[in-house]
């Protein structure tokens, strides 16, 4: 699973401030057994384009008491795929989401 960001004009850099990741470096992390990296593709004063890319590790949503098992809560695949996507993007951008929020 990926998110795609894509952004151009004035300001663009703006964003890599707001989503708290050094351009530079590659954001790679485990969270829950799951692999998220956040990288830049391109990034100018007038354009930008950055990825998420998650890739959830199948056998530990089924394997691990502690991993993001909602199973219980919801059937449909789809819907589980989201939900376990958007809190694997909520871990990686905690620093933007805390600071916008304050």
């Amino acid at each position: 699973m990926q998110l795609t960001i894509q952004a151009k004009g004035e300001n663009v850099k703006a964003i890599s401030y707001l989503l708290s990741k050094n351009p530079n470096n590659i954001y790679e992390r485990r969270v829950k057994d799951h692999f998220v990296r956040l990288v830049y593709h391109e990034l100018s004063e007038t354009s930008l384009v950055v990825t998420i890319f998650i890739t959830p590790n199948a056998l530990a949503l089924i394997q691990n008491d502690n991993a993001l098992d909602i199973t219980h809560y919801i059937n449909d695949r789809e819907f589980a795929a989201s939900s376990i996507f958007l809190s694997l993007i909520r871990s990686t951008l905690v620093t933007a989401i805390n600071y916008a929020s304050a």
